[in-house]
């Protein structure tokens, strides 16, 4: 298939996986890198079987950040509690 276009695969919660599937998963992204293939993990904490391949952090963003993110992304309301607590002192 990456022969014909680029391909990608995506792989969420990492550390849940069982260890023979984040090991081959491991042992392809490592061989990968002149192929037109992307392999993405998203992991909490990365295991063993991931070590030396390249990592990007990300963060959370502030609350205020993540509370102007969820803002401009809606259409419509929002119930305060599914918003969370405003730490600025209003109801939200």
């Amino acid at each position: 298939m990456a022969a014909e276009r680029p391909a990608g695969l995506r792989v969420d919660d990492e550390q849940w996986l069982d260890r023979a599937s984040a090991q081959v998963l491991g042992f392809v992204a490592r061989r990968l890198a002149a192929d037109p293939v992307g392999l993405v993990f998203a992991a909490r904490a990365p295991g063993a079987e991931l070590a030396g391949l390249p990592e990007l952090l990300v963060e959370g963003l502030p609350e205020e950040d993540a509370r102007a993110l969820l803002e401009s992304a809606l259409t419509g309301p929002v119930d305060a509690r599914v918003r969370g607590p405003d730490r600025r002192g209003d109801a939200g």
